[in-house]
This record gives C-alpha cells, structure tokens and sequence, in this order.
C-alpha cells in the first residue's frame, strides 16, 4: 500500500537523456481508517447525534487501490441515495484512499425509526470491509447546577456549573428569567450568559443588577445547546432591604486655585454600592 506513487524510469548515455513516467497502484482490499480519540461533535466520530430537521453527517474513510465503491446498510438493507431528503450519499476519492458520507436528516414522520445503528462497506476488486456508525437523537440539557448565590439590595450574583445530562450536545449557554412577587406578573428576560460566566475570566458575569430592595423575585435559569432550551430550574430570592446610607467620611482633601477643593470620599460600609447614586456636598462660605 505504501509503495502505491509515481515513479520516474530515466535512461541516460553520453549522447542524451529520456525520461518515463507511471503510476503504480498496489491492489489491496479496502482498509478502514481508524476513527482515533475524536468528539461526538466531531463528524468522524463513531457514536453522532441528530435532532428534526437537522442535517447530521456520518462518515468513513478507508486506504487501498483501487478506489472502492462505497454502500450504506440499515438493519441489513442498503440505503439508496438520493430517493427522498431523509438520506444523502456523497463519495469523495482522493490520491489513494477515499471517503464517504450519509447525510441524515430526520424530520416527524421518520423520527421513530431513523435512530439506529448504521453500517458503511467499501468494495473493491480485492474485497470488502465496512464500519458502524451509532446515530442517537438529541435532546435539550438538562437542569443547570446552582451551586451558590449572593444576594444583595440591588443585586445577584449566581455561581452555575453546566447540566450533567447534556442531551448528546455541548451546552452553548444559559438564559435566566425573573418576576417580582405582587408585580404585575410580568416576566423579564430571558437574559443570556456564556457557560463561563461564573468564571473569573468570564464576561459578562453572571450577574443581574437593577433589582428593588426587599422584594422577592422567582428565577427561571436553562441551559441552552444547538438543540434548544432545557427545563429551566427554578428558585427564589429576597433582596436585602433597602437602608439609607451611613455617614460620609472624607478620605482626602486637596486645595484648588480659585479657592475650590477636591474631595474624595470613602465608600460606605454595610451598604449596597449599586443603589448609591451620588454624593451631595453642602458648604458653608463666610
């Protein structure tokens, strides 16, 4: 198989120099190419998932001369290219090994079967040797893990982990959706994060602001993959209440020409900086 190339015959004299050209082809029977340690995400894997009306590639590769001509089998019956949208073939022949795909596109009247194992053979004129390829359906994540949370007068901050039951998909992001309690009913969002939101790195955080002081709110939060959206796992907060701010502490004073002063004031302690608005300053000039 490896001595399959292009080969250059060159005669030479005192007189001049010819040169010949060939192919040559060892003849071999097809030999599968391995699959490796790849991801279900990736098309050469041998265990890929699909969803309605979504098109899922699954493919093989084989090495050996001459190129093969490639068959698809379901249960033992070939699957015939082409005759509706449900199923494509596609054949693709290189320098010296060759590769196939059965494009699978699953829609409501096919659902119930088309879930299966499926089994690719190449044939040449030395024989024949196929693989198998496990085409599950895919479904939405599961619930999200709420690992912790902090609550302030204005704000929540969420620690989150991905869903352990992914649905055969990476989870791409999560959606968060709030009330208040005695509102209007009314439900905001939902609000996007990245899956690392609860990261340091991660921006934005997963962090919602703007929240009224002593009130309490219910949280829907889903995982969200290609797929779709999960059950949402749902909980409840009460905001801190809402408390005047302490005493203003001057840290710094710096004398302006002009008889002006720049002040700078420390934070207050034990208060909620989101809700503090601005300083007021009142001076008395005699």
């Amino acid at each position: 198989m490896d001595d399959t190339w292009n080969y250059t015959c060159c005669a030479r004299n005192v007189g001049d120099e010819r040169r010949w050209n060939t192919t040559i082809q060892v003849m071999q029977r097809p030999q599968i190419l391995p699959r490796g340690e790849v991801l279900y995400t990736d098309e050469r894997s041998g265990l890929r998932f699909g969803w309605r009306f979504n098109a899922t590639n699954l493919t093989c590769a084989s090495v050996g001369m001459p190129h093969p001509t490639w068959t698809w089998y379901r249960r033992g019956e070939q699957i015939l290219n082409g005759v509706n949208a449900t199923f494509q073939i596609i054949t693709w022949d290189h320098w010296n090994w060759s590769q196939t795909w059965l494009q699978v596109t699953p829609c409501l009247h096919t659902e119930h079967f088309i879930y299966d194992e499926y089994v690719c053979k190449a044939t040449n004129l030395r024989g024949t040797n196929e693989s198998k390829v496990l085409f599950q359906r895919a479904s939405v994540p599961g619930q999200p893990v709420l690992v912790s949370y902090s609550v302030t007068q204005s704000v929540l901050e969420l620690n989150v982990q991905p869903p352990k039951q992914t649905g055969g998909m990476a989870t791409l992001g999560y959606e968060l959706s709030y009330t208040s309690f005695g509102g209007s009913g009314h439900w905001y969002g939902p609000v996007r994060f990245p899956v690392d939101a609860s990261d340091d790195q991660g921006r934005p955080r997963f962090r919602i602001i703007g929240l009224v002081g002593g009130t309490g709110y219910q949280f829907k939060l889903a995982a969200r993959s290609i797929v779709g959206s999960g059950t949402p796992y749902a909980f409840s907060i009460l905001t801190l209440e809402a408390t005047r701010p302490g005493p203003v502490q001057v840290s710094t004073v710096q004398r302006l020409p002009h008889a002006r002063c720049d002040r700078t004031f420390s934070k207050q302690k034990y208060f909620d900086l989101e809700c503090l608005t601005t300083y007021k300053h009142h001076s008395d000039v005699g």
